[in-house]
């Protein structure tokens, strides 16, 4: 739920934010991106918070706990008048969106690592469904009196409150997926005697074998995932000359959705299969070094496009464009790969909450960071024609160059395996 959360003001919140403040149109971005950053503020502070009550109160009471709390932000913040009500309810659905965070330690706890591939990758698949799915929500049920006249003309209430539906929607697919988790989710924590009941502390965690650099391996991945998609949308619609595609919103949106099909692909049929081929570490290099053809491809469209030759322009359209949508699809499965580097790198079975924790909190950090650098990078070479204005994609591939020299830090050996030695030796 907490992609849907996140995704599902944006069609709507510059109109929102300008008709509950009366500001000039030219002050409305300011306040929009800070009411969409408190979202990620918050719940980035709160992880360590719900990491602890995880273990405390148990898996499911917890995520149950999550989904309510922003359900209620959720329907709360559709409704909200001022300015100052938008930022208290952004905050309230921030503090209790968990849910990804509790799941990710539920599925490490209840699939054996064999099958922890495919339900990863399912789990990487509904975040991006929620990425889809959230301003669907939130463009279609905005100002539904207008949009809806014959379903919603004759609602005061809603003319009055045009962002309540999307809100109100959100609020009630959160509601109903805890209802859900109460009535048909089983707890997964294991508390036999003698598994403790405390969790591990923060920094003895950070300094168990392998923890640090999996973590920096999870960041940097977050990285080059958030930066992508910071920067292709735009690169997709900049000038020719200036080291773009040149193509119009319909074209970037048909090229954006043959590029997520693509990715069901990968997720769901291929990764399974490649990791375990080839493992966790193996696969993880190989996609690591395929980041650094498709940034390449990037910079060779473009420049394809600039060739006046029409047989140029026709192998970029048959051949390298499908190639690159294929290719630039495959990476998503780092996404995958690194949740379960992380969890092979848990110490113990109670330190999976702590990790999962770490790594989230992380991830928050980079989704804060990250696309606003991209953006500048992105523009400052287009602008000052840096590099042909190619300096973004330069900059990605000494990223996915420290990413790669990352992994090879990556211990061999997972503790888990570690575990099962030791178990045996004795």
């Amino acid at each position: 739920m907490d992609p849907v959360v996140f995704c599902s003001i944006f069609p709507y919140i510059a109109a929102m934010v300008h008709r509950n403040t009366g500001l000039p149109v030219s002050d409305v971005g300011f306040y929009s991106g800070l009411v969409e950053s408190l979202f990620a503020i918050v719940q980035t502070l709160a992880l360590v918070l719900w990491g602890y009550l995880e273990v405390k109160i148990g898996r499911k009471t917890a995520l149950v706990c999550s989904l309510v709390g922003t359900a209620v932000g959720s329907s709360l913040f559709g409704m909200a008048t001022k300015l100052w009500q938008m930022y208290l309810f952004r905050c309230l659905s921030g503090l209790f969106a968990a849910s990804n965070l509790i799941t990710r330690t539920m599925i490490s706890e209840r699939f054996p690592p064999e099958t922890q591939p495919n339900a990863f990758g399912w789990l990487v698949f509904a975040a991006n469904a929620g990425n889809f799915i959230g301003p669907i929500i939130g463009g279609t049920l905005t100002n539904p009196t207008q949009q809806y006249p014959g379903l919603f003309g004759s609602c005061t209430w809603l003319r009055e409150n045009p962002y309540a539906l999307p809100g109100l929607a959100v609020g009630a697919m959160s509601a109903a997926a805890a209802l859900a988790s109460l009535f048909f989710l089983h707890e997964t924590q294991d508390t036999s005697e003698d598994t403790p009941s405390s969790p591990m502390p923060t920094f003895e965690l950070i300094k168990a074998p392998g923890v640090a650099v999996t973590l920096a391996v999870y960041a940097q991945s977050k990285v080059l995932a958030v930066a992508i998609s910071a920067i292709l949308p735009v690169y997709l619609y900049t000038p020719i000359a200036l080291g773009g595609m040149h193509l119009s919103p319909v074209d970037i949106s048909i090229y954006m959705t043959v590029q997520g099909a693509s990715q069901i692909f990968w997720l769901l049929v291929a990764f399974p299969l490649l990791n375990q081929r080839l493992g966790t570490y193996r696969l993880l290099s190989v996609i690591a070094t395929s980041y650094g053809p498709v940034f390449v491809g990037y910079i060779v469209m473009n420049a394809m496009l600039r060739s006046a030759g029409d047989v140029v322009h026709e192998w970029l359209w048959l051949g390298v464009a499908p190639a690159m949508v294929l290719l630039g699809s495959a990476v998503i499965m780092a996404q995958t790969s690194v949740q379960l580097a992380v969890n092979d790198a848990s110490p113990s079975p109670a330190a999976l909450s702590g990790i999962n924790t770490l790594a989230l909190i992380g991830n928050g950090v980079v989704r804060a960071v990250t696309p606003g650098i991209a953006s500048a990078i992105f523009a400052t070479g287009v602008k000052n024609d840096i590099l042909g204005g190619y300096l973004a994609w330069v900059a990605l591939i000494i990223s996915a160059m420290v990413f790669r020299a990352l992994i090879h830090l990556l211990p061999r050996q997972s503790n888990k395996s570690k575990q099962s030695s030791g178990n045996v030796t004795e």
